[in-house]
């Protein structure tokens, strides 16, 4: 029998950077349940991105202009 798959839980979010701007990112997994016996595949985004800005740098009190 044919099993469809399904997105698990999304991963903790992941920061690309421990301060200032940069990104974040999560991921989940088509395995609850994978599919089988040619079920069809998870249909949607296995990442999410999301902006990080103005997160503060301990000890840091420069602005930077680029």
């Amino acid at each position: 029998f044919q099993v469809d798959g399904q997105f698990g839980q999304w991963s903790d979010w992941i920061a690309s950077t421990p301060c200032g701007q940069g990104i974040k990112r999560r991921t989940r997994k088509c395995d609850s349940p994978a599919p089988i016996n040619g079920g069809k595949r998870c249909k949607g985004n296995k990442f999410q991105f999301k902006g990080i800005y103005n997160l503060s740098c301990p000890g840091n009190n420069f602005l930077y202009v680029i």
